[in-house]
């Protein structure tokens, strides 16, 4: 994958949906989803150190996985708390790697000078705590496609 440049979406946010391992139970190598489960914990850790081109996205609109402000960080999340991925990685292949996979990625993903501005600016450091991504009110500011769409800093302008 990596010699290739193959993106890997692993989604496995609907994974803790229908496996009872991915919940926090002993695992059960006679179910599929949970031999997928204890599968990709062991495998997602290494493509992500072999440099695999991770992409996140899920089956949200799909039965407990609401198109909803808030519940795509939940993915986010879940790979740093279940598989150990830091929170640095999964915010990169969120950004960097999901603009590339779009073929978007020379006017986004990055911050970079003649880059479309989209930008979030959070209350608190998603390096050290990604779940803070999870709560909407942690969205100070939010640019996309350099307009401001959000803005609960401007009363701290000079």
């Amino acid at each position: 994958m990596v010699k290739l440049g193959t993106f890997f979406v692993p989604s496995q946010l609907f994974a803790t949906l229908v496996s009872p391992a991915a919940k926090g139970a002993t695992p059960d190598l006679s179910n599929q989803a949970d031999r997928a489960w204890v599968n990709m914990l062991e495998m997602l850790p290494k493509a992500n150190a072999a440099g695999v081109k991770i992409v996140t996205g899920d089956d949200f609109g799909a039965q407990g996985m609401p198109h909803a402000l808030g519940e795509y960080a939940r993915e986010l999340k879940l790979y740093v708390d279940a598989f150990g991925i830091p929170a640095e990685d999964v915010i990169r292949w969120t950004t960097a790697n999901g603009a590339e996979m779009a073929l978007v990625g020379e006017s986004t993903g990055t911050i970079s000078v003649g880059k479309k501005a989209d930008l979030l600016v959070v209350d608190g450091d998603p390096g050290d705590d990604i779940g803070l991504l999870c709560n909407v009110d942690n969205l100070k500011m939010i640019i996309q496609r350099g307009h401001v769409v959000k803005d609960e800093l401007r009363h701290l302008a000079l």
